[in-house]
């Protein structure tokens, strides 16, 4: 057919790794997926942005509480 090309194009994955965690609904804190997500925002912040690494965690707090997530106060403007 001749739609045949753009219809595999589609379904090409777009990702090699999707990661969902829902409040600790699909991956339980005892894997540590938390915890290294939160060590790879920290590391993003420390080597990206240039924040100190000592006021990571303050900042992270600070952001979690006021957007909701430490990735959503990053991305405000």
């Amino acid at each position: 057919m001749e739609f045949d090309d753009h219809y595999r194009q589609a379904q090409r994955a777009t990702y090699d790794c999707l990661l969902f965690d829902l409040d600790d609904t699909l991956y339980p804190l005892s894997s540590g997926i938390a915890t290294e997500c939160r060590k790879n925002i920290g590391d993003y912040m420390h080597e990206k942005l240039g924040i100190e690494e000592s006021k990571i965690p303050e900042l992270c707090d600070v952001l979690y509480k006021n957007y909701g997530t430490t990735m959503a106060g990053l991305r405000v403007p």
